[in-house]
């Protein structure tokens, strides 16, 4: 069975202005970037209570 799941980190930025970001990285190389998060805090607090979700719904819309 392929793994499926997406690698998450919370990191800064890396324009002025962003805060904080998610940064998603699937198995096939794909990658996204979720910005807007006020703290690091906020950012992996998304990871562990969102992420789960979010990754299904990725992988309904085949956007892996």
């Amino acid at each position: 069975m392929l793994n499926t799941d997406p690698k998450f980190e919370a990191r800064p930025g890396a324009k002025f202005g962003q805060n904080w970001c998610v940064f998603v990285t699937w198995p096939s190389g794909k990658t996204h970037e979720l910005c807007g998060f006020d703290t690091q805090h906020l950012a992996l607090m998304w990871i562990k209570n969102s992420s789960p979700n979010w990754t299904v719904e990725q992988i309904m819309r085949d956007n892996t």
